[in-house]
């Protein structure tokens, strides 16, 4: 190996480094912004993923029952039962009739759009959301692919 191989193998290993720190400051961010979150809206880390898992499907404009909500956290029935009555007495959370079947009921954000509320569980997603509109289309495509392969990497050897 000549130098300038050397030379560019420890540069590349520099970038990796710099990559990993970059994730697990990205990660540190979002964990804090998080918490702040709970604190402002009162909630645990529980039932606050509740409130944004549910503020991000309203977005998409689905509906969830508790079955669903408790199969896409992880997290028992009886679990979710709790954490939704929780949200509901607070006034996060409301549920409704499943007008597809009338045996179950949907769980909703009670979050009114552009109520302070909502802005709060949502702050992270919204920076999110510009920090990742202000990369050329291109540099997304890359970085989705770097995130996916990472996310697959840690899934299938991570144990």
């Amino acid at each position: 190996m000549d130098d300038s191989e050397a030379t560019e193998l420890a540069d590349d290993d520099e970038l990796i480094d710099d990559l990993l720190r970059a994730l697990g400051d990205n990660r540190d961010a979002g964990l804090e912004s998080d918490r702040r979150a709970r604190e402002k809206l009162g909630v645990g880390r529980n039932d606050f993923a509740v409130v944004r898992f549910l503020v991000e499907a309203d977005r998409r404009g689905v509906s969830l029952t508790p079955g669903e909500i408790a199969l896409a956290l992880g997290v028992s029935t009886a679990a979710t039962t709790a954490l939704v009555d929780r949200l509901e007495t607070v006034g996060l959370v409301r549920r409704e009739r499943n007008p597809t079947d009338r045996r179950s009921v949907i769980v909703r954000a009670a979050l009114a759009e552009g109520s302070q509320e909502r802005r709060i569980a949502m702050t992270r997603d919204a920076a999110e959301r510009r920090a990742i509109a202000a990369l050329p289309v291109r540099d997304r495509r890359v970085v989705l692919r770097a995130l996916e392969q990472i996310t697959d990497a840690v899934r299938r050897d991570g144990h």
